[in-house]
This record gives C-alpha cells, sequence and structure tokens, in this order.
C-alpha cells in the first residue's frame, strides 16, 4: 500500500518498506519512494535528517528515491544476524618508547631505601649548591649520579602494551569497558583474550621480571589499564579500544606492616 508524503498528487509515494543487511553496519530499512522527478528532489531535504542514505533515480519526469535508515528491524524473522554477532575483536601487542624520570631508572628503583634517600639528598644538595657525596652511594648509584649532575635527568625506556579493538554495527549497544580503569591487571586477568596472545603476553611479563624473579619493594609488574576511547569510522561504525600497559608500578601493598602505600590499586575482577 501506498499514501502520499504530503499530499501532493505528484508523490513521492512510499512503495515498499523493507529490511536489508549491510556488512559492516548490520540490518538497516530501506524505503522506496516514488513520484515525479520534482517531487522526489524536493522530498530530499526531509529525508536526509535521519537517513543514513539517499540514492536517487530521476531520469525522466518520474523519479525514484532510495532512503536507507541504520536501525533494527524488530520482529523481523530472517535478521538472525544480531549486532553482538557483528563485533570484530582485534588484540594486538605493541611496544612504546616512552621518556622516565632518572628517580625510575631500574638501578634506583632496585636499590635497598637507605641508598635510593642517600641518592635523593645528595641530587639534591647538588641541585642546591651546597656540599654532596656519593662515598655512601653504590658503585651503580655513583655511575648514574654522575650521569644526573651532567644533566641527564630523563632516560629512553619502552614498555609493552595490549590492545583490544571492538569494532561494531552503530545498533550495537553495549558500551565500552570502563571496569578497572587506571587499575593494576594481572595478565591472567585481562578479559577475553585470545590464547595466542595471551601466551604472549605471559612470555612479555615473564621476561620483564628481574633475575630473582621479584619486585623491588612497592612496586608491582602488572598491566595498568588506560583510559578507554570511542571513535566513529568513515563506514558509521564505532571502534572501542582498551589498552593496558606493563611496567613496575607504584601500588599500594595493605599486607605489609606498616602499610607501603603507593600510586595504584590492584584490580580484582567482580564474579559474574
Amino acid at each position: 500500500m501506498s499514501y502520499f508524503l504530503t499530499g501532493n498528487p505528484d508523490g513521492p509515494y512510499l512503495r515498499k518498506s523493507e529490511p536489508v543487511w549491510k556488512r559492516g553496519v548490520g540490518w538497516q530499512t530501506r524505503q522506496t519512494w516514488e513520484g515525479t522527478s520534482r517531487a522526489i528532489s524536493a522530498a530530499v531535504p526531509s529525508w536526509i535528517v535521519d537517513a543514513d542514505s539517499v540514492e536517487l533515480d530521476l531520469d525522466g519526469p518520474s523519479g525514484v528515491a532510495y532512503v536507507t535508515y541504520a536501525k533494527d528491524i524488530t520482529g523481523n524473522p530472517d535478521a538472525t544476524v544480531t549486532p553482538e554477532v557483528e563485533a570484530e575483536t582485534t588484540w594486538e601487542i605493541q611496544g612504546n618508547d616512552v621518556v622516565k624520570e632518572i628517580y625510575e631508572h631500574p638501578i634506583v628503583r632496585n636499590s635497598e631505601d637507605e641508598y635510593r634517600r642517600e641518592f635523593k639528598i645528595q641530587l639534591n644538595n647538588w641541585d642546591a649548591g651546597i656540599r654532596y657525596s656519593t662515598d655512601d652511594l653504590t658503585y651503580d648509584l655513583k655511575n648514574i649520579f654522575e650521569a644526573a649532575i651532567r644533566g641527564a635527568r630523563q632516560y629512553s625506556d619502552f614498555q609493552w602494551s595490549i590492545r583490544k579493538s571492538v569494532t561494531v554495527p552503530r545498533t550495537y549497544h553495549t558500551p565500552v569497558s570502563v571496569a578497572g580503569v587506571g587499575k593494576l591487571w594481572t595478565t591472567a586477568n585481562l578479559p577475553g583474550i585470545s590464547g595466542a596472545v595471551l601466551l604472549d603476553a605471559y612470555a612479555i611479563a615473564t621476561a620483564t621480571k628481574l633475575p630473582d624473579g621479584e619486585s623491588p619493594a612497592g612496586y608491582y609488574l602488572s598491566w595498568l589499564k588506560k583510559t578507554p576511547s570511542v571513535t566513529r569510522t568513515s563506514s558509521g561504525r564505532f571502534q572501542m579500544v582498551e589498552e593496558w600497559v606493563l611496567d613496575y608500578w607504584s601500588f599500594t601493598d595493605p599486607d605489609t606492616d606498616p602499610v607501603v602505600v603507593g600510586i595504584y590499586e590492584i584490580y580484582t575482577p567482580t564474579a559474574t
């Protein structure tokens, strides 16, 4: 059955409305309008307010418009491919170059507390232009100290990161996960990671450990979850990205006496 859009005898008339499926987008509604070419052209501004595409065939006095809207087709028995099924997940392991402060250098960070304190005291003395001494520093800390007073207060390092990218059609309704943002994750807690990537993540974490397999006091080798991002692609799909960065992170350790207070907390997933 057809009807008039505006009561104009020239149309346009809605001839049919049908579900169509497109890879990368999912299920849509496609409408076919007919009328005079003049009436079809006049109706275009009203269609493009909400439509995702408008195709015109105006060859001759009569015209046809194909108007597509990206939305769910409820009750369509053929719409078995859901937006969730259409989601595409990609896992990546990347190495990122970073610049760190001299106090984060492994030689400084892994030294015993008394030597770290002495390093900072004597470096502050140097900066203040007063007497300093390296007599109570270890050989390795003396070398770092000499580099620091020559201006090397930062150094280049790299961090491993894991990125989870989920590309979904515009009808996908599950938001990007913000669980555990700014907290420390173990490799085992990374959600839904594929088997091969998980093995690589374990191997990277194992290779990054100190020779004795322990973390320095107040630090925890783990994956820090960064703030996720959502990007709309040129095809109208959405890409949701979560990222975790591996390093020795300062953390609060409630099991020590006295309690070691750090910057980050360890994330414990809730049972589902």
